[in-house]
Parts: structure tokens; sequence; C-alpha cells
């Protein structure tokens, strides 16, 4: 006997299987007030859940509480109805005080030979 199933219920299925499958991270983009989770990060882009209203512009990359990077972004196209993000510019939060000079490089303060 061959159970058949219609479209409809094999995309809903595909698609709950996609959001298993997923990663639980906690990496969300924040565009404005609005919170996206990231399915995955790549080094040029990322990937928001189907269904995640178009970006565009300005957003920002954050690891939980902590913000990671502000980004530039343009919209690359749908991987498996997944929503694909290209960075067009991505600058790294910077956590420490800005230095008005050139920091010297480390030297060893004391050198200990080998027996």
């Amino acid at each position: 006997m061959e159970a058949y199933l219609s479209d409809d219920v094999l995309d809903e299925l595909s698609r709950t299987r996609r959001k298993s499958d997923a990663p639980k991270g906690r990496l969300a983009v924040h565009a404005g007030d609005a919170v996206h989770r990231i399915i995955s990060l790549r080094e040029d882009g990322f990937t928001v859940a189907e269904g995640t209203p178009l970006l565009r512009g300005h957003v920002e990359l954050f690891d939980g509480p902590r913000r990671l990077a502000d980004c530039l972004i343009m919209r690359s196209g749908t991987r498996d109805g997944d929503l694909s993000y290209d960075f067009k510019r991505i600058t790294p939060v910077v956590t420490g005080p800005a230095a008005d000079f050139v920091r010297d490089e480390p030297t060893p303060v004391g050198y200990i030979p080998a027996r």
C-alpha cells in the first residue's frame, strides 16, 4: 500500500524539518526594533528563516545580548526557502577605549633560558 501526501503537506514537512535542523544559536540581527534569528552565519553574509520580512540597509549583529558588529547588507537570494543576505560592509564593535596614539609592539619583560 502506498501513501500519498499532497504537495502542501510535503512542503510543510520539509519546512518544519529545516527549522528543527537549524542551529539553536543565539545569533540574531536587529533591524530597528525588530529582532530576527540567524540560521547560519558565513564570512560574507548570513541566512534568516523563511517568512522573515525583507531586510535592507543598516543592521546590527548580536550574539545574545553582546553586540558583535554593525553591518550594511543586501539581499543575495533564497536558499532552500530561507532568505540569504550578503555584507556590503561589516564593522566589528570595539570594546575598549579608542587610542589616540600608536601603541608599541609588546616586548618581553624577562627571558628565562632553557636548560
